[in-house]
């Protein structure tokens, strides 16, 4: 699939909500929170690019911390991905964070 540009306008309550879909990035995107409230949820996210699906991969930043280790688990689910750990309180949880306590060294150093 070539590129597709889709620009759809909501009345202007709601504002303006754009995206691109392209060939190199639909497994890419993720559930992306709008100001409006609204969540766009785009299947299949891959958060680290590497071409695994992050519903299967252990390790969704790639910093070779699997994303068990980076969730306290404080919801006892097991799941990093509900009721996430963000250490360093930047609204990037843990386990897609290559920098959890935003000391300005990676985690995998």
């Amino acid at each position: 699939m070539d590129n597709l540009y889709f620009k759809p306008t909501f009345p202007k309550r709601f504002g303006i909500l754009a995206f691109v879909l392209c060939s190199l990035c639909l497994n890419a995107m993720v559930a992306a929170p709008l100001a409006t409230g609204i969540i766009l949820a785009m299947p299949n996210p891959d958060s680290d690019h590497d071409g695994i699906p992050d519903t299967v991969d252990i390790d969704d930043d790639n910093d070779g911390i699997v994303d068990s280790r980076e969730d306290a688990d404080t919801d006892g689910d097991k799941n990093p991905a509900t009721n996430p750990t963000d250490t360093d309180g930047d609204g990037v949880p843990n386990y897609l964070d290559i920098d959890s306590d935003n000391d300005g060294i990676l985690d995998n150093v």
